[in-house]
């Protein structure tokens, strides 16, 4: 059970309004998913003068991931170093926790199939400017609609840069600059992918795709949410309330903590910025840490508020 009292919500936000400096740079295309455009940085970033070694990335059940282009992505199963996800547009997929290695099988409305990977679980980790890694993978596509099945093997070369701070939707990170060249079998180059990885947050915060015959991809992480799968879903009922709290009535800078008195855990919601989109809307970045068992997770994203007064990561 939940300690600590929460303020009653409120027809209008009580916190200041805090408008980010970057909300000035750039023009809305919507009234919702220009966010990540609207206060978005450059995707190269500001260089970090150092940045420990960054060990491989912890995913748990339950914990989702939301991205600028619609994608919402769940973790359904955590099996050693195997990390099942689903996503809201019909595909489930498994891949190791590396997350720079391809996916090992997948499912979805069009395509399954399964890969072979040439390089471990964990090759490049931790992750250190400068580390290297190549390998081969080869994958068997089947088309759902007729069958049809294909082999398609890639060769893949991947590079740590040097360390940038980026800001993204979702805050201000220091990231290490990951890139993998993918290439045909017989040498054609395909595609450059470039992770931007936060080591505070154990995820990527930006991902860029450069195609040799298509137009390059920028995709946001907009929001990690905790799957909170430990507890209750009273419980979970109850964070969800704290986070919408500390969203509606404290200051940036201030937090709004809930401790579960059966398990000790603490989670902590600080709103760290406040910014308004051109349809009016109310949108704050926010911090959410959570203890647990004397481990320390740390979540971030930007939520705005509807109508109703509730606070929602912005979605398709």
């Amino acid at each position: 059970m939940g300690v600590g009292s929460f303020k009653a919500r409120r027809s209008a936000p009580r916190m200041r309004v805090e408008l980010a400096s970057s909300v000035v740079a750039g023009a809305c295309r919507s009234a919702i998913f220009s966010v990540a455009l609207l206060i978005g940085g450059g995707a190269s970033g500001e260089p970090v003068r150092e940045l420990p070694p960054a060990n491989l990335p912890v995913y748990e059940l339950g914990d989702t991931f939301i991205y600028s282009d619609g994608r919402v992505e769940t973790v359904v199963s955590v099996d050693g170093e195997r990390i099942t996800w689903s996503n809201n547009q019909g595909l489930r997929y498994t891949s190791w926790r590396n997350f720079i290695l391809p996916r090992l099988s997948w499912d979805g409305e069009a395509t399954s199939g399964k890969r072979q990977v040439g390089a471990p679980p964990d090759a490049l980790w931790p992750l250190r400017v400068g580390g290297s890694l190549s390998f081969r993978s080869t994958a068997t596509v089947a088309q759902i609609d007729d069958g049809a099945s294909d082999t398609i093997s890639n060769d893949w070369k991947c590079r740590v840069g040097s360390a940038k701070t980026v800001e993204v939707a979702a805050g201000t990170f220091d990231t290490f600059q990951v890139s993998c060249d993918r290439h045909a079998r017989f040498g054609a180059f395909l595609q450059e992918r470039i992770w931007y990885y936060a080591p505070v947050l154990g995820h990527y915060v930006l991902r860029i795709d450069n195609f040799s015959r298509e137009s390059s991809r920028r995709v946001e992480t907009l929001a990690v949410r905790p799957g909170l799968r430990a507890l209750s879903e009273s419980a979970r009922g109850e964070v969800e309330e704290s986070f919408q709290t500390a969203l509606e009535t404290q200051l940036s800078g201030s937090a709004t903590v809930w401790r579960d008195g059966e398990t000790g855990m603490a989670v902590r919601v600080r709103p760290v910025a406040t910014f308004r989109l051109s349809s009016g809307a109310y949108c704050r970045r926010f911090v959410q840490e959570i203890n647990s068992g004397g481990q320390d997770r740390t979540f971030a994203g930007i939520a705005c508020r509807d109508a109703t007064g509730n606070w929602h990561v912005p979605q398709r």
